[in-house]
């Protein structure tokens, strides 16, 4: 099950099912934010965002904002915790939801590498903010961890080899 995302392609083979749920031209509930992926293994699902700054269309102005952006609590609060949140909704509503969901967090890393000390951070931030939006402490919580990887991390951590494009395209 080979799929793309940008200019990094997946290959899913070996998992129970994949799915892309922020697919173009599908409709999606209002106001709804979903992961990219949402790969079925036979014991948990993987809900999967994928956030590449590096994809080799990004002025690098717009890399450096970004990773600016990851030291601050705006991308969990705005993106990385309502995407998580909403798919497992969805996922829920879909009756898809028999396993438990781990959210998996890759940043696509370019030639600046990622620091691990930066990626451990971001993940208890979103870990955090995951148990608890409001005043409150949710009481199901819709996540049993958070894993921030970047590209070298991916592949050391995940079954799914992840290729950029624009690399093999030069090679």
């Amino acid at each position: 099950m080979i799929e793309t995302e940008g200019d990094l392609q997946f290959d899913f083979t070996g998992c129970v099912k994949v799915t892309k749920l922020d697919r173009q031209g599908v409709q999606h509930p209002h106001g709804m934010r979903l992961v990219d992926f949402v790969v079925e293994e036979a014991t948990r699902c993987l809900l999967v965002e994928v956030k590449d700054p590096f994809e080799p269309t990004v002025p690098a102005a717009n890399q450096a904002v970004y990773l600016a952006e990851l030291k601050t609590k705006k991308l969990v609060a705005e993106t990385f915790v309502p995407k998580c949140r909403d798919s497992y909704t969805f996922q829920r509503l879909m009756g898809e939801d028999g396993k438990p969901f781990l959210y998996v967090i890759l940043i696509g890393s370019g030639s600046v590498p990622m620091n691990a000390a930066m990626l451990l951070t971001l993940a208890d931030r979103v870990r955090r903010q995951m148990k608890q939006e409001t005043d409150r402490p949710w009481v199901r919580q819709y996540a049993t961890d958070c894993v921030v990887l970047d590209l070298g991390q991916w592949s050391k951590a995940m079954p799914y080899p992840v290729a950029r494009l624009s690399a093999t395209a030069t090679t």
